[in-house]
């Protein structure tokens, strides 16, 4: 599900700069084999309180419609990959990618709704179990 597994830094991630972050070369997940395992079930997702919080403000969505979302990014969308924590354990670091849908991008008539703003998506995936994260879904600035 990696395109490659790239080397976690040394330091904690408070100590690190935005810049210092960053992940160079990526996406590192596969986004059309993750949405493949998302859609076939295979592949639970979540959102992280903050994340969850920010979906319901701006967009009044739930964890569904911020599927059907990621369903409708492509390759093209993406931002950037970096070093994130989650909340219940903030000394494991993961890699995560992030994604930019463009504002106008989704079809007519969509669940989510047609005027949309461009919407800045970061995720990761951690095993055991195998579950992907929503780590931040908002308004793209």
């Amino acid at each position: 599900m990696k395109h490659f597994d790239p080397a976690k830094p040394n330091v904690p991630l408070d100590q690190l700069s935005d810049a210092q972050r960053r992940i160079a070369g990526g996406p590192v997940w596969k986004l059309d084999e993750v949405q493949r395992l998302m859609a076939a079930g295979e592949l639970k997702s979540l959102l992280t309180p903050k994340s969850g919080s920010d979906v319901y403000i701006h967009f009044s969505w739930t964890l569904r419609e911020v599927g059907v979302l990621f369903h409708q990014l492509q390759k093209n969308h993406f931002r950037n990959s970096q070093w994130v924590s989650l909340p219940k354990n903030p000394n494991d670091v993961y890699a995560a990618d992030s994604y930019v849908l463009p504002k106008g991008y989704l079809p007519h008539g969509s669940v989510l709704g047609n005027d949309l703003p461009s919407v800045y998506v970061k995720f990761t995936i951690r095993s055991n179990p195998q579950l992907m994260t929503f780590v931040s879904v908002h308004p793209s600035t």
